[in-house]
């Protein structure tokens, strides 16, 4: 498969996605910290201001209800005695946009409006993604006569820094690749957006798509919402502890689940990559994997990648190590190969 000029040139320049079905809430109140800490698995008391974190939201039996970013947005600190009194306490939660149904489920059920409240700003995500994406942001705000609070080549991970009108710029974290993600009121997308697609354009890069952004995560392994993130799934199953998940921070929604299984067990499945073999039959998620004769996981996402060929994110049984080989049930496709994840 040849690659596509989105995916190339994420990988040599800079592609500018602007629809990878993300969703921004709002969530701010006298207690918006106790609020949100009593809910997500990371520890954001440790989460300075002006920087965020991956999490996840468990329901009580520690299954996802929905993986997020939450944003520390600048200008909130929690004082010193960890007692929450500040009427300014505001958050930013990014969300996949098929979360949003589920998550206001959650909140309508766990979080009291007299500790905090939450909203959807009209805000617009689109992001930079490449080794040259901090270059081709500096020339745009440059154009525009905007300058970032602080320097954008010394952000840290999911570091991020404001404008002088209201949009918010946040570095992506490691596991994502090089990138930043802007987040732009829509009453300023009419501006951002002429200059943001210029200065790609100039550094050789190009607007990415969906299915390009696909390829990338896959790669990377890194499951969402809705496909390797669901209620059917534990979240220790995805193997993003050490990115999403604290377990010295004090109690969550489903926190007992995933303590007892951390200290005490180990989940059954864990999400690997496949390596599937050229040519037809075509692999699809939801496939069933057997081996032997027994069922030892399922497909769900599969890609063709310009890079590493034919590409999966299954769930498979624990004991099944790197470098076996699994088939699908009517034996159509064999010789599966199971893989570490990211791919290289």
């Amino acid at each position: 498969m040849s690659a596509t000029p989105g995916y190339q040139a994420s990988l040599d320049s800079v592609a500018l996605f602007t629809d990878l079905g993300r969703h921004v809430l709002e969530i701010k109140g006298a207690r918006a910290f106790d609020a949100l800490n009593g809910l997500v698995t990371n520890a954001i008391d440790s989460v300075p201001s002006g920087q965020g974190c991956y999490a996840f939201l468990l329901n009580p039996k520690g299954r996802p209800v929905v993986d997020l970013r939450i944003l520390a947005t600048p200008g909130f600190e929690k004082d010193a005695s960890r007692e929450s009194t500040s009427t300014s306490q505001v958050f930013w939660l990014d969300i996949p946009v098929n979360g949003v149904d589920a998550i206001h489920t959650h909140f309508t059920k766990y979080i009291p409006p007299v500790f905090a409240h939450y909203s959807s700003p009209e805000l617009h995500v689109v992001s930079l993604l490449g080794p040259r994406a901090v270059e081709c942001l500096r020339s745009v705000l440059s154009a525009l006569k905007l300058t970032p609070t602080l320097d954008l080549g010394q952000l840290p991970h999911l570091g991020m820094t404001t404008l002088s009108l209201e949009a918010l710029i946040v570095r992506r974290e490691k596991i994502e690749g090089d990138g930043i993600d802007l987040y732009i009121p829509s009453h300023e997308i009419e501006l951002f957006m002429p200059a943001l697609e210029e200065g790609v354009h100039a550094l050789g890069g190009v607007m990415g798509t969906p299915p390009e952004w696909d390829i990338i995560r896959v790669e990377k392994g890194l499951p969402i919402y809705g496909r390797e993130l669901t209620s059917e799934r534990l979240v220790q199953e995805a193997c993003q502890d050490e990115r999403g998940i604290s377990f010295e921070k004090g109690c969550f929604t489903g926190q007992e689940v995933v303590a007892r299984i951390h200290y005490r067990g180990h989940v059954n499945r864990m999400l690997r990559g496949l390596q599937i073999p050229s040519g037809p039959p075509d692999l699809h998620s939801g496939d069933i994997l057997t081996r032997n004769g027994r069922t030892i996981g399922s497909v769900h996402s599969v890609v063709s990648s310009p890079r590493f060929g034919r590409l999966g994110l299954a769930y498979i049984r624990r004991e099944l190590e790197p470098g076996e080989h699994v088939s699908t049930v009517d034996q159509s496709i064999q010789n599966i190969q199971i893989t570490d994840l990211p791919f290289t």
